[in-house]
């Protein structure tokens, strides 16, 4: 293989957009194929390479691609997507999320062919999984096949039509084209908004089948066909997509006896290449072009099971995923009962007004309790979780509801126990109104699987207000639409979560359910259509950033850290996927296990007993340095935190548990303060000690001053107000001199070196050095020469814009009712 000073991949020696050597009509000659020279720069080699992406595979997919010729305007609609998508950086700039400048898709983008294979790749990405996208390339790789050996013996692999598929995924998350596919499947099948729980399912047809279809496509773009006709299924409304977006083709959607129902795009000629869609009166699966004939057949659940493993048995991965507008989102998704519920002006605001009241309640740290108390992860910490920021972000992300905003206003100045019995009586209302059979108590119907309408207005009112508050915590761009599958099946899954509260204790029972870990989970099903997640891609406790359908989903605390979490723990979604430096590509980044229990190479000055107060805590203004390491595995990546405070003063830590514990200490205890003419503390009886630093400290030092209460000084400095809140978790080492050399040239090369690790294994101790790799949290000890482990026996509190009087006195709550130490880090 030749390689010279290019961006891309080069077939025959041409760039150009203008030709490649390659011929657009009749059948792939494999053996020319074989034979041909191609040429890449090596930076270009390295980044496929990283993807896991034979040369060859991107050959072969030019020249299939080469049978396909987009229009003019569909090329720029193409170049158009590329040119919009981003990347975000982690700290450090260890990796990127997203769609990074030296990206392979944007060298393909450098030839005709290599453009049309990305858009080929994205259009099957964009409505099928990566498996079955990866099935319908190789299927078509071989309807261009000739009687040719070399056919069967060069076509590349599954494993490698996926990797290029998954490089290509998510360009198309920002355009028009899965809205367009929405709306031509609705002409095309039987699948109405008011269907939601009718058991009809769009499913993706067979791979042989839809590759069948493209390949007649591709004639159709290239002029060997004029007129296309095609009649089945759901898939028929996707190819009708793909025509009219990236081929210009005109579109016509004819009735089964052939009358004209509804055409799209220019109205064709004698000389006008046109795709005819005949719609059928039954659900057929049979798609039928001029002189061909074929049957789509249903992905059933063994089949993909059988292509995505054991750990991807999600029923709705064969699903044909659309998207859905945001301002229409609610009639289009749920039809008739949406539009009931949207008239219900009055009821409709007062549910809504009367939540934002009782999350502003949740913010605050009385909480009422006869109405559930809020977990430690609940994560309505932002301003448009609740109060007036929350009527603005509903009304704002759903803009059929705007027109009850004057009434959501009203309802949100009530008290926090009218707002209650105001919402209740609302519901009540709502159950009133609707004919569900649950909310007529028709137990009978629902058991014999009669039907009356499928969605009940109370859930609907309820889903609508748990998906904006999820909302409300994501960074998303406004051209990333939602998937109505997503939509649906969380519908689905509130409808049946509602069900295990009772009318005396439901109040705001589905509210409390979740958390920060299930709010992050449920927002990938929303834009991404599928309800299970790879072992790979789980957001679980450790899981800082994944990918999936396309979609990345990575925390706040990689770009930035914060002593907010409702910026450390914003989940932000772009389009793309997990990039390192080397080019390799990753479907989730991981807290690095053996850094769950930090490792502190310097302590906190000594607790000092107090009589007062202090009144204004010492601010230090040290500054820190914060690095990246991130390690490779055979899987994924995995990354920890160095802060660095100075050259022979470092913490080395998981990014997930700084996250946790922030979210823990303003989560756990509230302090109630009146920000205003606070009462004055009595500190006679009390017994407080101060600690200066945010450095290692053990429960065992305080229990020698005889103090329950220690204020921890570390001044405004965010960052070290979140190395002091891990004072319950932080683990101090004593190692030889030699081994603090080594973790200190590591710190200083921590952000240059993305493969580098703080060396947690012991150096002069008396342990089995058998045992320095990979260890899990509960094995550290074990492993590191340190002091005796102790007990972790305190809860902190992190002093934000309360008084600390008043903090001081909700410590003292805490260790007269739960016999705990309790730290307080002051601002």
């Amino acid at each position: 293989m030749e390689t010279q000073n290019t961006n891309g991949l080069v077939i025959g020696g041409h760039q150009s957009r203008g030709g490649s050597g390659l011929p657009n009509q009749g059948q792939i000659d494999w053996v020319a194929l074989a034979n041909t020279t191609v040429s890449a720069s090596v930076g270009f080699l390295s980044r496929m390479s990283g993807a896991g992406i034979d040369p060859f595979t991107v050959a072969v997919g030019q020249a299939v691609a080469s049978k396909f010729q987009m229009s003019r305007l569909g090329t720029h609609r193409l170049e158009t997507a590329i040119n919009n998508l981003r990347h975000a950086s982690m700290i450090g700039e260890v990796l990127w999320f997203g769609f990074g400048i030296n990206h392979i898709i944007r060298s393909l983008m450098h030839t005709t062919e290599g453009a049309t294979c990305v858009m080929l790749c994205s259009i099957l990405s964009e409505s099928r999984t990566s498996v079955l996208s990866a099935r319908v390339l190789f299927e078509l790789t071989t309807t261009f096949s000739s009687t040719s050996p070399e056919a069967t013996r060069l076509t590349p692999s599954l494993q490698q039509w996926e990797a290029l598929v998954k490089a290509c995924a998510g360009c198309l998350s920002l355009t028009p084209f899965g809205t367009i596919v929405d709306q031509m499947v609705m002409l095309v099948s039987e699948h109405k908004p008011s269907n939601l729980q009718s058991g009809h399912r769009r499913h993706v047809g067979d791979p042989k089948d839809v590759a069948s279809v493209l390949n007649a496509l591709g004639r159709l773009s290239n002029g060997q066909l004029v007129t296309l006709t095609i009649s089945g299924g759901c898939e028929c409304g996707w190819i009708a997509a793909v025509a009219y977006w990236f081929f210009d083709i005109a579109v016509e959607f004819r009735d089964a006896d052939g009358q004209l129902v509804y055409p799209l795009g220019k109205l064709p000629d004698a000389s006008r290449r046109t795709l005819v869609v005949l719609q059928t009166s039954d659900r057929s699966t049979a798609l039928q072009a001029t002189g061909e004939a074929y049957t789509v057949a249903d992905i059933t659940k063994n089949i993909v099971a059988q292509d995505h493993g054991r750990d991807e048995l999600a029923f709705n991965v064969n699903d044909l995923q659309t998207r859905v507008s945001w301002q229409s989102i609610l009639r289009q998704t749920f039809g008739r009962q949406a539009s009931t519920l949207l008239r219900l002006k009055v009821d409709l605001g007062t549910a809504v007004g009367s939540a934002a009241r009782i999350f502003l309640e949740y913010s605050k740290p009385q909480i009422d309790v006869s109405v559930g108390v809020p977990g430690p992860d609940w994560h309505g910490h932002g301003a448009a979780s609740y109060g007036s920021g929350f009527l603005h972000f509903i009304c704002m992300t759903f803009p059929e509801m705007a027109s009850s905003r004057d009434v959501m206003e009203i309802a949100a100045q009530k008290s926090f126990a009218d707002a209650v019995a105001a919402y209740q009586t609302t519901q009540e209302r709502l159950r009133c109104t609707c004919e569900c059979n649950r909310c007529r108590g028709d137990s009978t119907r629902i058991t014999s699987g009669a039907r009356g309408p499928t969605l009940c207005l109370t859930i609907l009112s309820e889903f609508v207000i748990q998906l904006a508050l999820d909302l409300s915590v994501t960074s998303v761009q406004p051209s990333l639409l939602p998937t109505r599958s997503g939509l649906e099946i969380l519908y689905r899954e509130y409808s049946e979560s509602s069900d295990k509260y009772s009318d005396q204790d439901w109040t705001l029972g589905p509210f409390l359910s979740n958390g920060f870990i299930k709010a992050w989970t449920l927002i990938s099903v929303l834009f991404t259509g599928y309800e299970e997640i790879t072992s790979i891609s789980s957001p679980r406790r450790e899981t800082l950033a994944y990918v999936r359908g396309g979609l990345c989903f990575y925390l706040g605390v990689l770009a930035r850290l914060s002593d907010k979490p409702e910026e450390m723990l914003r989940t932000f979604i772009i389009p793309g996927c997990i990039e390192t430096r080397t080019g390799r590509l990753c479907d989730a980044l991981n807290g690095t296990t053996r850094f769950n229990v930090p490792v502190c190479s310097y302590d906190a000055s000594p607790a000092i007993p107090c009589v007062t107060v202090p009144t204004v805590p010492r601010s230090f203004k040290e500054d820190y340095d914060v690095s990246a390491v991130v390690e490779e595995t055979m899987i994924n990546l995995t990354t920890h935190f160095i802060v660095k405070k100075s050259s022979d003063m470092s913490v080395a830590c998981s990014p997930w548990l700084l996250a946790s514990k922030l979210q823990e200490a303003c989560g756990r205890h509230r302090v109630s303060c009146p920000r205003q003419d606070c009462p004055e503390l009595d500190m006679a009886g009390l017994s407080i000690a101060t600690i200066e630093g945010e450095g290692a400290y053990k429960d065992q030092w305080l229990a020698w001053t005889g103090c329950k209460i220690a204020l921890r000084l570390v001044g405004d400095h965010p960052i070290a107000r979140l190395l002091a809140l891990l004072v319950d978790q932080i683990y101090r080492r004593n190692v030889s001199s030699e081994a603090r050399s080594r973790i200190h040239q590591v710190t200083r090369d921590g952000c240059s070196n993305d493969y580098g690790a703080l060396d947690v294994s012991p150096m002069d101790g008396d342990r089995e050095g058998s045992e320095r790799e990979n260890v899990e949290d509960d094995q550290l000890h074990a492993v590191c020469e340190a002091d005796e482990p102790y007990e972790r026996d305190s809860d902190v509190i992190l002093q934000r814009d309360e008084c600390l009087p008043c903090t001081i006195r909700k410590a003292v709550a805490i260790t007269g009712s739960e016999l705990h130490n309790v730290y307080i880090v002051c601002r």
